[in-house]
């Protein structure tokens, strides 16, 4: 199924904001205080943020300078770095996605940022260098760069990247002097080593910031958040021009921010499944993501489990978001809750695979591509398995509500 399609299909544009049946992007950082990381989570809208303890081995975390920590949509995690090591967690329960392990190179890491689009993890270091690292749970190093557009005196502070232009931004503060004289370079994703411009960063509510220690970026905004550990601010980031517009700036106390990142959208369940006739009595299907469905990211996918084994099913997709009480089917146990209209997508059939009873499980992979067309696109699924052997029955489960974004 192409998602390009039925976007066109359904006479979708880019959407200016979070259509209310989905929930709101955030951001997330790393603050790390008397050897303990935590990850946090700012609600920007609201200017309040929550954290939690995570089990990132206890580094130097004392220079102003050290910690990255971005969003990595492949696995709906949260790579968090204090200087010395890397993590990857959950972001809602803040436990280990994979084992934190040693940087992969000797520099202090003082950023971190995903861009799917190239299947790498960024990590800048101190004082000007830049890695590329293979997007997995135990990135390893597969390029590097030294910044020499960095003066003497200055130091990295973050790092974020821009799927739909190929760009990455990189800061740069000195840490030690009165005034930082942060700058932003811009420069492209095939070669990091040559600036492509110099951004000029506005104050934050009338202040100008300190020294800069997490940027992240929104492709469907077009959105660069940048921090001095305490106050963020929001700019709108024009590529045409490479400028920065101040839009907002949120004060928080609290430890100091080391890296910030974008968390997209998450997709949210609408009703209740069902099972019925001569299917087993799988009444606690589940369906979700595997991943976020956010641009670039090859290995998104929509994932049913919790179903009878060895049976047949399909993919309902459709422009969102759904439409509860729904549409009545005779043949079917629940109703059916996507929109179906004239978009709709019926994709498979799929046979669910498992061990046995209700193990079973169907996983569609829907890549992601980098288009512009499809950025803000609000989609509705839903599975139907079919249990023909023996005899009339059906599983359907509840609908999803998604969001293509940008991370």
């Amino acid at each position: 199924m192409r998602l390009v399609r039925l976007a066109a299909a359904a006479g979708f544009v880019l959407l200016p904001g979070v259509p209310r049946s989905q929930s709101i992007p955030t951001l997330v950082g790393a603050a790390t205080s008397q050897g303990v990381t935590s990850l946090v989570e700012r609600d920007f809208l609201a200017c309040s943020q929550r954290s939690c303890a995570t089990l990132l081995p206890p580094g130097p975390g004392s220079a102003a300078h050290a910690g990255g920590a971005t969003y990595d949509p492949r696995f709906s995690g949260v790579w968090l770095s204090d200087g010395a090591n890397l993590g990857l967690f959950d972001p809602d329960t803040c436990m280990p996605l994979a084992s934190p392990m040693p940087a992969p190179f000797p520099e202090v890491v003082t950023g971190l940022a995903t861009m799917p689009s190239r299947g790498a993890l960024f990590a800048s270091g101190a004082p000007n260098v830049l890695y590329r690292l293979a997007q997995g749970t135990q990135p390893v190093v597969t390029g590097r760069w030294t910044l020499a557009a960095v003066p003497a005196g200055h130091v990295t502070g973050g790092v974020a990247a821009d799927d739909l232009g190929d760009l990455l931004f990189v800061a740069a503060s000195s840490f030690t002097a009165a005034v930082p004289d942060h700058r932003v370079y811009v420069v492209r994703g095939a070669a990091p080593d040559t600036v492509h411009c110099v951004l000029t960063v506005p104050a934050c509510a009338g202040r100008a910031l300190g020294a800069i220690t997490g940027l992240a970026f929104d492709e469907a905004i077009s959105f660069l958040w940048l921090t001095d550990g305490h106050r963020t601010l929001g700019c709108a980031f024009a590529r045409g021009t490479c400028t920065l517009t101040a839009v907002s700036c949120c004060d928080l106390a609290g430890p100091r921010l080391g890296g910030l990142g974008v968390r997209p959208s998450r997709a949210t369940a609408v009703g209740t499944s069902c099972a019925a006739g001569s299917c087993l009595p799988c009444r606690n299907a589940v369906a979700g993501t595997v991943g976020d469905p956010v641009l670039g990211n090859a290995s998104f996918a929509l994932r049913l489990s919790g179903v009878p084994v060895g049976q047949p099913g399909v993919l309902l997709v459709d422009t969102g978001p759904c439409q509860p009480p729904g549409t009545t089917v005779p043949a079917l146990c629940g109703p059916i809750l996507v929109p179906l209209s004239a978009a709709l997508a019926v994709v498979g059939p799929f046979t669910s695979l498992g061990s046995g009873g209700c193990d079973g499980s169907i996983s569609v992979r829907l890549p992601i591509p980098v288009d512009p067309r499809i950025v803000g696109i609000g989609l509705a699924s839903q599975f139907v398995v079919f249990c023909p052997a023996a005899g009339t029955g059906t599983v359907v489960s509840h609908g999803l509500n998604w969001l293509v974004w940008g991370t």
